[in-house]
């Protein structure tokens, strides 16, 4: 019988790739009604143990409400089984981190808690206390129960991290091949003219926009970056060889990023391939061999300068740069690399970057509420429908908390932020590392940290199931070498400072 060597389980891969398929089927002709009928399901796979089907859900739920609205439209009932169901999952999958030893490649992540208790505080005199409350609530329990669900997944000895590398691959196969499928079709695939008559009135250049499998181009071109973080950070340190799904999967990315017109998107390609590139060549003691090392090395530099030999020699291709970083793509107009400064490049935020200043004046201290705008001071609740809010847009993420937390919560936030990092690089842990900081970076185009329940459930998610991944590797390769040590009679304390 013929051993199968492939890195992912390819039975998991194709049934619930599969699956995934059926689901969207009956969301498209329900307007995603049909996902009640997996409520029960998803609830009962708690007890399954599981952590492949578990993923599956939390990975589900926010690529459902953040949807091509074209090919899964959303009802009111929908969106309300979709946040109860999430809130619901993970705090009971938050449990299983407090009833386990706590990795210590995640729980960097619990810096944040602090940070989220201390947004009950400003919310209560906030703008909108109530809609704050739920979206605390919301972000909480999900945040714990994927941290929960990593953790013990890292804990479990039984866990095949085959069949979970397996659903992190139908979710990217999802976006990216699902969006590639859509280039043909622009009447599905783009923002269509109506939704952009507000360019026309500020006397913007009109242009349709590519959505692929999102709601949205500036929720699209971020996703696609996690998830070229997270594919290609796993091929490299993970599947260690040139693996043909994965490069399918990276290969159409650029391409995707560029027809978004999202230059956050692309930016943080660029950082995310540079991230995981760099730790990729400092990392020691990992299990990557020198000669995996050097092959990856030696076809990062040919890239780097081929791309510069583009950039010097290829007029063409400076003045395609420059228009996709000044959003001119489909205009006549004549632009070069010299007309991109800094005002050009951010006119399309600074507004919004004003705004939230101009808010953290009012309320300096201790900022004004978590996750509602000025909008909805005096706003009056007469349905629950309008508990559904959706992501507030705040743009940069250093004015968005200013403006919701204050000096107060800006210091613990940054206590997060730079702890967590520094935590991460002292312990070699760097999938998550180079996660937070892609992610963070995402937040600086748009304010989607704490959208749990939409573009930013999807990246936590891609974050947290990388962490997993690379701190079972790490795992198994120290438990190799520890044995080989013991048999070689060598002290045990020369093993790598990495450790789960």
């Amino acid at each position: 019988m013929r051993r199968d060597d492939s890195p992912f389980d390819k039975r998991t891969f194709y049934t619930y790739g599969v699956f995934l398929f059926a689901i969207c089927l009956a969301c498209h002709y329900t307007r995603c009604s049909a996902f009640v009928l997996l409520v029960p399901f998803i609830f009962g796979s708690i007890f399954s143990h599981k952590g492949e089907l578990l993923f599956f859900w939390l990975l589900l739920i926010p690529t459902l409400i953040n949807g091509n609205a074209y090919l899964l439209p959303k009802s009111s009932i929908f969106a309300l089984s979709q946040r109860v169901t999430l809130m619901g999952l993970g705090f009971l999958l938050m449990f299983r981190l407090m009833g386990r030893r706590k990795s210590s490649l995640v729980s960097p992540f619990l810096m944040l808690i602090p940070y989220i208790l201390y947004m009950i505080i400003p919310s209560m005199g906030g703008w909108m206390p109530m809609i704050s409350y739920l979206k605390l609530g919301l972000f909480l329990f999900s945040y714990l129960g994927m941290l929960g669900l990593a953790n013990e997944i890292i804990s479990d000895r039984r866990v095949d991290q085959r069949r979970v590398r397996a659903i992190m691959l139908v979710f990217a196969a999802y976006f990216v091949w699902g969006s590639l499928c859509l280039v043909p079709f622009p009447m599905i695939s783009q923002v269509q003219p109506e939704l952009l008559l507000m360019y026309r009135e500020e006397g913007l250049e009109y242009k349709s926009l590519f959505v692929g499998m999102s709601m949205h181009s500036q929720a699209f071109g971020p996703i696609i970056s996690m998830i070229t973080m997270a594919v290609y950070y796993d091929m490299l340190f993970g599947v260690k060889r040139l693996h043909p799904l994965y490069l399918a999967l990276l290969a159409p990315t650029p391409y995707l990023i560029y027809l978004t017109s999202s230059r956050t998107g692309m930016a943080v390609y660029i950082l995310a391939l540079a991230s995981v590139s760099w730790f990729f060549m400092r990392s020691r003691g990992q299990g990557v061999t020198g000669q995996w090392r050097s092959r990856v090395t030696s076809a990062i530099m040919l890239t780097i300068i081929a791309l510069a030999l583009a950039v010097i020699l290829l007029p063409g291709f400076q003045a395609g740069v420059a228009r996709f970083a000044l959003k001119y793509k489909g205009s006549s107009d004549k632009v070069t690399l010299s007309d991109l400064n800094t005002e050009n490049v951010l006119y399309t935020r600074l507004g919004m970057m004003m705004s939230g200043l101009h808010n953290f004046k009012e309320s300096p201290l201790i900022g004004n509420g978590f996750q509602v705008s000025k909008g909805m001071r005096r706003l009056e609740v007469t349905s629950w429908k309008q508990l559904l809010s959706a992501p507030v847009e705040k743009s940069v993420w250093i004015t968005a908390i200013l403006e919701e937390g204050g000096v107060f919560g800006m210091g613990l936030f940054l206590i997060f932020a730079i702890g967590a990092s520094l935590l991460f690089m002292a312990r070699r842990a760097y999938a998550p590392l180079a996660g937070l900081i892609c992610f963070l970076f995402v937040n600086m185009g748009e304010f989607v940290f704490f959208s749990i329940s939409a573009t930013g459930g999807v990246c936590w998610a891609m974050i947290f199931i990388l962490a997993a991944l690379d701190s079972i590797r790490i795992r198994d390769y120290q438990a190799a070498r520890r044995a080989a040590m013991v048999v070689q009679d060598i002290p045990i304390g020369y093993l790598s400072r990495s450790s789960v």
